[in-house]
């Protein structure tokens, strides 16, 4: 069975935030920076530190949380799937039994549903449109074919395949992500 200490998490933040206007995961939200709160997340669920996807320019985030590595993704301006074929091929390389993948700019995630999802299938959040989507966890006989993905897809696209895919539903606020700055002030809000 897979479990928290067994499980690489990684945190993917190497977008360009074009939405945003750049500098997303750096600004300043209830008090902390955006990407922080992932990480806190990751913490409070008892997982070990885990991974910090970043483009080149590393945001300064994770700065404030050391024992995470960094690993630069000098293709992400290739889609998204460079970001999760990187963590694939990372955790590949730790020996990890498993990985969980989540998006930096959900800071409302709860802590029991990251938790819930390894296991000994994959499995993903019910997103509010009923598909399956990130925060996922891929046990660690998907990691190759992970690794190999289409740059220009997501780990959706291999969540799909999966017959014995496991979907949670978390409570409706906690996928709330932060696309533009008005995004910003409704999550502080839930925060505070």
């Amino acid at each position: 069975m897979t479990s928290t200490a067994t499980t690489t998490v990684a945190i993917l933040a190497a977008g360009q935030a074009q939405r945003f206007g750049g500098g997303k995961l750096d600004a300043i939200c209830a008090g902390r920076r955006l990407g922080e709160w992932a990480i806190l997340a990751v913490e409070a669920a008892g997982f070990s530190p885990g991974i910090v996807i970043v483009p080149p320019e590393c945001p300064a985030f994770p700065r404030a949380h050391p024992q995470w590595r960094c690993v630069t993704n000098h293709a992400a301006k290739d889609g998204i799937g460079t970001s999760v074929a990187l963590a694939a091929q990372t955790a590949q390389h730790d020996g990890a039994k498993g990985l969980l993948l989540m998006l930096a700019d959900m800071p409302l995630l709860e802590p029991a549903h990251l938790r819930a999802l390894p296991g000994p299938t994959a499995a993903a959040t019910r997103q509010r449109d009923g598909k399956p989507g990130t925060p996922a966890f891929f046990p660690a006989s998907l990691l190759k074919a992970l690794a190999m993905m289409d740059p220009a897809h997501g780990a959706a696209s291999m969540l799909l395949k999966q017959p014995d895919l496991r979907c949670y539903s978390p409570a409706s606020t906690s996928l709330a992500d932060v696309d533009y700055p008005m995004d910003l002030k409704k999550v502080a809000a839930e925060l505070l």
